[in-house]
């Protein structure tokens, strides 16, 4: 009896006596987990991610899926800068970046999406000359999205983004699964496989 109480005494102390170091690494702090936010994407270029974004699903396949832009963008497509000063006034970004995956969950074929604030485009403005390939692969047949930056897109079923006013559109930042009725929007389940044009 005596012997099994130091042993789970001296077990104890030896759990204590851990280095503050090791016991820092399992805890990030608001600003480690803002540095995180940060990728290098599947083609080398980093891409910001919001904290919501970082700690879901979209994570991993934001960072392994390819990114295509707006073929109207394209002359900025690859432009490289300098990371600039961390304390500038917030701005607009050139883009706004959409995960979008053919099956829930961020699974089957993803591809980041990449087009101007306010800007309305269908999967056909990014397929390349003579191709139908990415609105073949992406037209009507999404079920997963994410934004870059945590903040929502509107989805529509037709081209155009409602320019005939008969599709009122889908607010949403994040759904991990459009056939499942959401408590905020239960029409979520009406884009399931229907998305074709979006304005973030």
């Amino acid at each position: 009896m005596q012997r099994i109480s130091v042993l789970s005494l001296a077990t104890g102390v030896a759990a204590l006596s851990l280095p503050a170091s090791s016991l820092a690494k399992r805890e990030q702090t608001p600003n480690q987990a803002r540095a995180v936010a940060n990728i290098l994407a599947a083609d080398g270029q980093t891409l910001e991610l919001d904290e919501k974004v970082v700690n879901s699903a979209a994570y991993e396949p934001f960072k392994a899926s390819a990114r295509v832009l707006a073929k109207t963008d394209a002359q900025a497509a690859r432009r490289e800068e300098q990371e600039p000063d961390p304390s500038r006034p917030a701005t607009t970004p050139g883009y706004v970046f959409v995960l979008q995956c053919t099956e829930n969950g961020f699974r089957g074929d993803c591809l980041v999406f990449g087009a101007a604030p306010g800007k309305c485009v269908s999967y056909f403005d990014f397929n390349s000359a003579n191709s139908t390939e990415i609105s073949d692969a992406y037209n009507d047949k999404v079920i997963s999205l994410s934004t870059n930056t945590g903040g929502s897109c509107q989805f529509y079923k037709y081209e155009g983004c409602n320019n005939k006013g008969d599709d009122r559109g889908l607010t949403s930042s994040y759904d991990y699964d459009l056939s499942v009725p959401l408590p905020s929007d239960p029409r979520t389940v009406e884009y399931y496989k229907e998305i074709t044009s979006w304005r973030c």
